[in-house]
């Protein structure tokens, strides 16, 4: 029976082991995610300041690398079943799992002695020792990040980013039914079973996100430093709960981004989303993390150190508490769109009254150059009379000059030099007296 593909590569990767030389192990950071708790933005800055962290001896590696992150090292690791999916057949290509050959050149060829893989799809591995043996074969030793965030705020987040995309059209109640994949003593079991409960560097979001920073905190766990860095990318550009119902309706009818959602939108970002202000109703909210709870409880101890229990902050909304009211997304909404009209208005009278003003300046300017050009005009006319009277004079001297012509032509010479004749004088004297 022939070798699978995996099989092949296995055996490459033993071989590859054996004659690897001793050294000092190099730390390996898996970073997992979870979805929606800013592994995006982390990505972005790792790899916008690869090279400062470079020179702290910190490989974020470019091997495998799509859009910021290692998804092309994760996916080797998904169920079959997902690898079916639209967002992961393309991928499979027959030289991805040799991208794990080119990340241990890439990471011998530097003297990093640690290094950080990024993605999401990490968080999906199904084959979780088999990345775990990989790992032992590149000789480092290595660690797992994961950020879990509020089961309740992270079912919201997705739906909401959902509706933002466009991709979903459909009325949702959230928080009815148990998720699986929110069980996160399930998901930190299985990366604790074949990594060690010692390698997991289990984090909040809430607790990260309000501390200093998600991405210093990020920093903290693989010892980097980026001083100065502008942390304003950490602002979550969800959509306000007053905008999601408006923008599903919009999804629904094939629009996308209208006029209205667009004026709307920047003045959202100042009523800041809180229990009170969500998608979910208080009672749901309390319903849904209820089936969680004793999982929760159980990873604080466990992964946290806390004896407490307590994984997350609980909702500040108590479950009896009524509803918003179903008209109050649509009455921010309007309202935030009707004041930034009147703010627009006024911006754009202050502008046309300015605007008047520079052509009224325009206009005046205008007359007192036709003024200039009528005076022109005028000592125009009299330099041309003047020019046509000087034709005139220029005719008449031409006129005589020619009778004179012809009066020397025939008048006789006097043959005595000491008399002169008095009519060719004459002549003379009297066209000087003319000409003059």
């Amino acid at each position: 029976m022939p070798a699978t593909q995996q099989e092949v590569y296995v055996g490459a990767l033993s071989d590859a082991s054996a004659a690897a030389d001793s050294r000092e192990k190099r730390r390996l950071f898996i970073h997992i995610g979870l979805p929606k708790t800013g592994t995006s933005y982390i990505q972005s800055l790792l790899s916008a300041y690869r090279l400062q962290l470079l020179r702290q001896k910190i490989l974020y590696p470019e091997t495998g690398m799509e859009t910021g992150n290692h998804k092309a090292l994760a996916l080797p690791f998904l169920s079959e079943s997902r690898k079916r999916r639209p967002d992961v057949q393309p991928w499979l290509t027959a030289g991805l799992a040799m991208l794990w050959f080119q990340l241990r050149d890439e990471i011998q060829q530097t003297n990093a002695d640690q290094v950080i893989l990024s993605s999401e799809y990490f968080f999906e591995a199904h084959a979780i020792r088999l990345l775990r043996w990989i790992c032992d074969r590149l000789d480092v030793e290595a660690m797992v990040i994961v950020y879990l965030r509020r089961q309740d705020r992270l079912l919201e987040s997705g739906y909401n980013q959902a509706i933002k995309a466009g991709l979903e059209t459909d009325k949702a109640v959230l928080g009815l039914t148990y998720v699986p994949e929110y069980d996160y003593e399930h998901l930190l079991d299985r990366w604790a079973d074949a990594f060690g409960s010692t390698s997991l560097l289990v984090r909040t979001y809430e607790e990260a996100s309000s501390g200093p920073g998600l991405l210093q905190d990020f920093l903290s766990l693989v010892g980097a430093e980026i001083p100065m860095l502008d942390q304003r990318g950490e602002r979550n550009d969800s959509l306000h709960p007053a905008l999601v119902e408006f923008r599903r309706v919009e999804n629904v009818v094939g629009l996308t981004n209208s006029p209205l959602a667009m004026l709307a939108t920047p003045l959202m970002h100042i009523l800041e989303p809180d229990d009170h202000l969500s998608i979910m109703s208080p009672e749901l909210r309390h319903r849904f993390l209820n089936f969680y709870a004793d999982s929760n409880s159980r990873v604080a101890r466990r992964y946290l150190g806390r004896e407490n229990g307590m994984l997350f902050a609980p909702p500040s909304t108590p479950p009896s508490s009524q509803p918003s009211d179903p008209n109050a997304s649509l009455q921010v909404l309007v309202s935030a769109g009707f004041n930034h009209l009147i703010a627009k208005t006024e911006q754009l009278a202050d502008a046309q009254g300015a605007q008047h003003s520079e052509i009224g300046s325009l206009r005046t300017e205008m007359g007192c150059l036709r003024s200039e050009v009528g005076g022109l005009r005028q000592e125009l006319g009299s330099l041309r009379t003047e020019v046509n009277g000087l034709h005139t004079e220029m005719e008449r001297l031409r006129i005589d000059l020619n009778q004179l012509m012809e009066l020397f032509k025939h008048e006789p010479v006097a043959q005595d030099t000491g008399h002169t004749q008095a009519p060719i004088k004459q002549a003379w004297i009297r066209r000087l007296i003319r000409w003059s």
